[in-house]
């Protein structure tokens, strides 16, 4: 037996002492093989046939598939679906905890990180002034107080004893430039939380099957992120409705069409099952598929802001215009927030050139010179929003 062989192994008498039991020591090794050769996993029928007797096979296939085996209790195995040009196989998988435990010293080598391009640190990230209308602010006040990490463990706990699904989503929608994502970002500042961003892009492969791989591992990668960290991070996506859109009619049979539903399937199980917080974004409301919109615990639609939160938006980011001259930019252009802030950008790049602060005429004619479509109606839309 291995461990015959390997007595010398200092993580044995660990093994053994938290896996009394030779059966799920023999599983818990092959696992670990499957692991130590850059395997996917190792396969769920396949060894568990080579174990066990028929009916001792499929008692463990149950308590596997309802994760109440004892290996998945210590937090040592998961059982994930692969997807393979022959279909899709259930494997088993080391969690990151089991990594540590027999790889010991070595388990770096094999524990999947978030890269720095997924992560953006709560450190990192600067506080940035916000303003929206009185009960907007509510609402993204109440969201973060529920953030903060005293708030989130007693909620999670409260919906726990209540028998409800304890995963917070949160869906931010509404037009372009209105502080969606920087709304995320100050949450996360204020709490603590780290972000692991989706790339979007990435997500979406041209491989057949690329794609749902892809999704199921930014979700595998944030729950054992979710076990290594002390606060749980916030999973972002940006854009959303680029894999939350409305699912295809599958009539014509096109295979892009049979992902895109396989991707929006992945996600609702993932939500369904949700340890933690998923925020997702998006400028195009209407094409999220109607199935996600239960699945979101705060739905808040940013619109453009009022002519007062402009006002305050402008002296806020240029402290040198007096209260009058931003009213009259408030007025007169409706920008979002960052459209404002593009404006900003301009007069900061003439100060540094030029020397000189540029007087209202400049910042007015740079406000004038923002839109495209210069024929364009400039239609004030009220601010408000919705849970």
């Amino acid at each position: 037996m291995i461990e015959d062989a390997n007595s010398s192994l200092s993580c044995l008498g660990k093994i053994k002492e938290l896996v009394p039991e030779e059966d799920y020591r023999a599983l818990f090794y092959i696992i670990c093989d499957a692991c130590a050769n850059g395997e996917e996993g190792a396969s769920v029928l396949g060894e568990l046939g080579k174990l066990y007797p028929v009916k001792e096979r499929n008692n463990n296939l149950k308590l596997l598939k309802d994760e109440a085996h004892k290996l998945q209790r210590l937090d040592l195995v998961e059982m994930v679906s692969i997807d393979s040009f022959f279909g899709e196989y259930t494997v088993l998988r080391l969690t990151d905890m089991a990594k540590e435990l027999y790889f010991e010293e070595d388990a770096p080598i094999f524990i999947e990180k978030i890269s720095k391009k997924e992560l953006i640190e709560a450190s990192g990230i600067k506080e940035k002034h916000l303003f929206f209308s009185q009960r907007e602010q509510e609402l993204l006040s109440m969201v973060e107080n529920a953030l903060q990490e005293d708030n989130y463990r007693n909620l999670v706990e409260r919906l726990d004893t209540k028998g409800l699904p304890h995963g917070i989503a949160i869906l931010l929608y509404g037009a372009p430039g209105t502080g969606k994502t920087e709304s995320v970002m100050q949450w996360a500042r204020k709490s603590g939380r780290d972000i692991i961003h989706v790339d979007i892009s990435a997500a979406k492969s041209m491989w057949y099957g690329e794609s749902e791989k892809i999704i199921k591992g930014i979700f595998t990668r944030y729950r054992q992120t979710c076990k290594r960290a002390a606060m749980k991070p916030i999973l972002l996506f940006n854009e959303a409705d680029a894999i939350f859109s409305k699912r295809r009619d599958m009539d014509g049979g096109r295979s892009i069409d049979q992902t895109e539903n396989t991707i929006q399937n992945i996600i609702l199980e993932e939500m369904e099952r949700l340890d933690g917080i998923l925020i997702a974004t998006t400028n195009l409301a209407g094409n999220l598929d109607a199935a996600f919109e239960r699945r979101f615990l705060f739905k808040i639609r940013f619109d453009r802001p009022s002519v007062e939160a402009k006002r305050r938006i402008w002296l806020d980011k240029l402290p040198g215009l007096d209260a009058s001259a931003a009213g009259q930019l408030a007025v007169n252009y409706n920008f979002s927030g960052g459209e404002i802030d593009n404006i900003v950008r301009k007069v900061t790049m003439m100060e540094v050139l030029d020397g000189t602060v540029p007087s209202f005429e400049i910042v007015n004619r740079l406000c004038g010179e923002e839109k495209i479509s210069k024929g364009r109606p400039q239609t004030r839309i009220g601010f408000s929003s919705d849970l």
